[in-house]
């Protein structure tokens, strides 16, 4: 996780989720607003600051659209 971009972890997760490319582009897009994530997009996930990480594992979270997530 902490070597790739954000942007890149969020392709990572929307292919193993097995979503199309051209939507997972359009819910990348979505959620990196979503999240104020946008402007980190091409950053490291190792050089994030807690809350920055946590919102990134938010996106990833809802990037399949889940009908439950369980947050503790």
């Amino acid at each position: 996780f902490g070597r790739l971009t954000i942007c890149e972890n969020l392709e990572f997760y929307g292919e193993l989720y097995g979503i199309e490319h051209q939507e997972r582009a359009k819910r990348i897009e979505y959620f990196l607003k979503t999240f104020d994530l946008w402007r980190l997009k091409d950053r490291k996930a190792s050089g994030l600051s807690a809350g920055e990480m946590m919102r990134a594992i938010l996106a990833k979270a809802f990037l399949s659209y889940p009908r439950v997530v369980l947050l503790d």
